[in-house]
């Protein structure tokens, strides 16, 4: 049997030491497949990901380029962030997936996991020290306005502790402020008032914080923003 056929049938019966390959020595060892046996590799590798298959996953590591993209651009790390499958998104944090990550629409780890509603999923890249300030250019958007959009307070003061730029703006002039005032979201308006959010803010539309409560009749939050 030849060392390719091993391979396929068996892609990890060489195990390596260290956890797993360079995107050159992975680009080595499988030259000498077919298209049809590279891309089934892939699609296993990247169906782990987005079903949370640790079993599967921690199987392929020590022959896998854990940083590999795929055609749209995502690694497995961006895929089970996006999925929220967290003991994917450990393991594969632990055998050094690069964190901070992106996508061809600079989309990381983070985002994907805040932008998917998988809080618990942004918690652990946010503990593991992935960049809070990183703009995913099709929303042009931070965490932090994206996690303000979708109500996550949590998340928001997490954020914040790790020095998010709170006044950062979306392409539509947007902070976070104002897309947590837009969504009648009090304790993440609370939350970021508290931390020196700019009221003064000026979006494209001409609008402030203050004005847009007032056009959206959220009185509790016009009131809070009055009071500054």
């Amino acid at each position: 049997m030849s060392n390719k056929d091993i391979f396929i049938q068996n892609p990890f019966s060489q195990k390596m030491e260290k956890s797993s390959l360079s995107r050159e020595e992975f680009l080595a060892r499988t030259k000498s497949l077919s298209d049809w046996e590279y891309f089934r590799i892939l699609k296993q590798w990247r169906e782990a990901a987005i079903s949370g298959d640790v079993d599967t996953i921690n199987e392929m590591i020590p022959n896998m380029d854990i940083n590999l993209q795929f055609a749209d651009g995502n690694t497995a790390l961006i895929l089970a962030s996006e999925c929220g499958n967290n003991e994917g998104v450990k393991v594969l944090l632990q055998n050094n997936a690069l964190i901070d990550c992106t996508n061809f629409t600079r989309t990381t780890p983070l985002f994907a996991a805040i932008l998917n509603h998988h809080a618990d999923t942004a918690e652990i890249l946010i503990k593991n020290n992935a960049n809070v300030n990183v703009y995913c250019s099709r929303q042009f958007m931070t965490p932090l306005i994206c996690a303000s959009w979708q109500g996550y307070g949590s998340i928001v003061e997490m954020l914040l502790d790790k020095n998010a730029n709170i006044d950062a703006v979306d392409y539509s002039g947007d902070s976070a402020l104002i897309w947590a005032v837009r969504a009648n979201y009090y304790e993440i308006v609370r939350i970021l008032l508290h931390n020196n959010a700019n009221t003064s803010l000026i979006n494209k539309e001409g609008d402030t914080a203050l004005d847009i409560a007032i056009k959206k009749g959220h009185k509790e939050i016009q009131e809070l923003l009055e009071m500054e």
